[in-house]
């Protein structure tokens, strides 16, 4: 029989829901996107690259429960608006 030591393992990323929001010149927020990544900056530059513009543009919103995210049926890095 073969031992794993915890050393051996691979490192699983903990995922969460984040909202993330659009912010135009005026300092108004838009509509607000979910997405499931490891860290907030991510989650701010997935949606960018989703939306095709400049992450600056966007500000991170705040969470998402895991559970509203499993009942949205949200996956890793799909883009969703709420």
């Amino acid at each position: 029989m073969q031992v794993r030591h915890p050393g051996e393992m691979p490192h699983l990323t903990c995922r969460k829901a984040y909202l993330v929001t659009s912010v135009n010149a005026e300092g108004c927020h838009g509509p607000v996107y979910a997405i499931v990544t490891s860290d907030p900056s991510e989650a701010v530059d997935a949606v960018a690259a989703s939306l095709g513009i400049e992450a600056d543009r966007l500000s991170f919103a705040g969470f998402l429960s895991r559970r509203m995210a499993h009942h949205l049926g949200l996956k890793p890095n799909e883009v969703r608006l709420i």
